[in-house]
């Protein structure tokens, strides 16, 4: 009986390793949701501009705001740090979508309301 556990103790570890080793190389690991970018959004100065400051987003990609209220929007780049910034007509109290997009691919949205000044 030990001389069989240990052979299958010794054929498990085989077919463990195998499995990792195997597992781990040469083959397309899924890739992971675009994460939405961390954003903040100013009051409107004077003449009902709001500027959206964020970070984390992809280098390069392109970052989209939108005011369904205005059904409008902006669209800018992050920079290599990942941060932008955005000017969107918005008034107090209204909610603003933001996302990033980079090689075809979208985030999720940030949604944001825009404070009383």
């Amino acid at each position: 009986m030990t001389r069989r556990r240990i052979i299958g103790l010794g054929a498990l570890l085989g077919l463990l390793h195998g499995f990792l080793i195997g597992g781990c190389t040469g083959t397309a690991a899924p890739t992971l949701p675009l994460p939405p970018p961390v954003a903040v959004s100013s009051a409107p100065d004077a003449e009902g501009i709001v500027t959206i400051e964020g970070s984390g987003a992809i280098e390069e990609a392109f970052v989209f705001a939108y005011n369904p209220r205005r059904a409008a929007g902006v669209i800018g780049t992050a920079d290599a740090q990942g941060e932008f910034e955005l000017n969107i007509r918005a008034d107090s109290g209204d909610a603003l979508q933001v996302w990033q997009r980079f090689e075809g691919e979208s985030s999720g949205f940030v949604d944001l309301v825009v404070p009383d000044p």
